[in-house]
């Protein structure tokens, strides 16, 4: 596994800014909507037709900040978050 690239916490939080912003972006929003539609109340469909469009739509955001545009990026994305989330509620 390669190493992740250096990030501060407000990097971390550009990112998922981005991440967000993205999801909300017309170009994304209205495919989301229509697999939400599709999957309906079932978590398996949400899961087999949502989470990969959100899991793919990460994977190109974080990946312009020098994490590895797979798998294994999104991995390392999350750890930092998950590490980093204590400092994360203690800056302003």
């Amino acid at each position: 596994m390669a190493s992740p690239p250096n990030v501060t916490v407000h990097t971390i939080r550009a990112i998922l800014n981005e991440v967000i912003d993205s999801l909300e972006s017309p170009d994304y929003s209205s495919k989301l909507d229509e697999a939400k539609e599709a999957a309906g109340n079932e978590m398996l469909k949400m899961m087999q037709l949502v989470f990969p469009m959100v899991v793919q739509i990460e994977m190109e955001t974080i990946k312009r900040h020098g994490f590895s545009g797979s798998r294994e990026g999104i991995v390392q994305f999350t750890q930092l978050l998950y590490c980093g989330h204590f400092f994360v509620n203690k800056i302003p």
